[in-house]
């Protein structure tokens, strides 16, 4: 296992990842502090977010460590439909409830969605409200308009 921060809009992310992909990236409401990244897949974890907030590429090409990720059966199975939503689309907290067979469940794929443990990596930024923005425990609404800005949806700032 490897951690390391990277600066984030003014704050910083935690982000650890195995041999097999990242894991974890979470917010961090500091700046990060200076950190040499020792292993070539923390070097392309950290290439690969430069370029996303460039806006020159999608985070979701991060490879992820499905079997280590730590979340209930359910929160896995909406995590890996949040992480097909494509690079300027969205999708409502609704709708992928309905994908999953459990239209009555919107709250409880919110609630997975503030679960995420890779942020970026899977995409939570990119689910939102039927009637608005939604929440994101990434950062809050600032950073999610952001991210969304980001991908060209004008709409959300």
């Amino acid at each position: 296992m490897d951690t390391f921060e990277y600066p984030f809009f003014n704050n910083s992310l935690k982000i650890t990842h195995s041999a097999k992909g990242v894991i974890e990236i979470q917010w961090q409401k500091r700046k990060a502090k200076a950190t040499e990244l020792k292993s070539p897949r923390s070097k392309k974890v950290a290439a690969t977010l430069d370029q996303f907030l460039a806006g020159k590429t999608d985070a979701t090409g991060l490879t992820i460590d499905w079997e280590n990720l730590q979340g209930t059966p359910f929160q896995k199975k909406v995590w890996m439909k949040m992480a097909k939503i494509p690079f300027g689309k969205t999708k409502s907290y609704g709708a992928i409830a309905k994908e999953l067979k459990k239209p009555g469940a919107a709250r409880a794929v919110g609630t997975a969605c503030g679960a995420n443990p890779v942020l970026l990596a899977i995409p939570c930024h990119r689910v939102v409200g039927s009637a608005g923005l939604g929440g994101f425990s990434g950062g809050g609404l600032l950073v999610k308009r952001r991210l969304l800005a980001l991908e060209g949806h004008e709409q959300y700032i």
